[in-house]
């Protein structure tokens, strides 16, 4: 069994933690009693949040504020983090985005920064954060992906290959780093209630449908300290994602398209 690390004395750094899955598990790993360094865009919504953390369990919050899918977002985040002179114990790589609609007709600026956004910073985050992991004995890193993981996506095509590459890096780092005492972590929500598919664009579900944020961040952050590879919450989306396992991609990917067509899927963005 993988060695569990202190809870305590651990600082986590939170992209995308304003809203949604982010900030419950930031709310998370504060409950849990990590230090805090929370990323994201909306300067207003993580004050907020940090003023209640530090209430509510004495802990030490900070707040840096940037865009990872603009260029030299990434690298901010970095110098600020780094100027804290806090060393990140945990790394949680949630900051996300969706585009949706014909790829054709999407405009390429849009898609490269969606890249950049679930690629490219989670590649740069995680190659800065891994050192001093590995020179310490002990770490944990979480990429917050998606059922999509792990089926094609028409119409939601790269935001659903950006996680397909979350899986894939996942998995094989994970093994990589097997017996160092650094764990890697996919945490792969299905629908969840949070505003991801109203910034995007997308008719809200409901209260009705989807997980709630903070039974996502418990699975998660549960997982993730157990040194657990991959953690998919909820029986029904375990339950999905062992039945397209039996199913041909292309086939797969064909039931997507049709879902997405009903949807009316035509072209927009979201944030988290």
């Amino acid at each position: 069994m993988t060695q569990m690390i202190s809870r305590h004395a651990q600082t986590a750094l939170v992209t995308g933690a304003s809203s949604g899955i982010g900030r419950a598990l930031a709310q998370e790993l504060a409950r849990a009693g990590h230090g805090l360094v929370l990323h994201g865009r909306d300067r207003e919504a993580l004050s907020s949040l940090a003023r209640q953390l530090r209430e509510s369990h004495a802990i030490t919050v900070d707040v840096v504020t940037g865009d990872l899918a603009s260029e030299g977002g990434t690298a901010a985040l970095i110098a600020d983090v780094s100027a804290l002179d806090r060393p990140i114990g945990l790394l949680i790589n949630n900051a996300g985005a969706t585009l949706h609609g014909s790829l054709a007709e999407l405009p390429l600026e849009d898609v490269l920064r969606l890249v950049e956004l679930q690629i490219g910073s989670v590649l740069t985050l995680t190659q800065w954060a891994l050192g001093p992991m590995l020179q310490r004995g002990h770490g944990r890193i979480m990429n917050v992906a998606s059922v999509y993981s792990f089926i094609p996506v028409p119409f939601q095509t790269v935001y659903g290959a950006s996680k397909a590459f979350m899986s894939s890096y996942s998995a094989g780092l994970a093994e990589e780093l097997r017996g160092s005492g650094v764990s890697v972590t996919l945490l792969a929500p299905g629908s969840t209630r949070t505003a991801f598919r109203e910034r995007a664009g997308l008719a809200a579900r409901g209260d009705s449908r989807g997980m709630d944020p903070a039974e996502v961040a418990r699975a998660g952050y549960a997982g993730m300290m157990r040194g657990e590879t991959l953690v998919i919450p909820g029986r029904m989306n375990r339950f999905f994602i062992a039945c397209l396992r039996l199913v041909p991609h292309r086939l797969a990917a064909r039931l997507m398209l049709r879902i997405n067509g009903l949807r009316g899927l035509s072209g927009g963005d979201g944030r988290r």
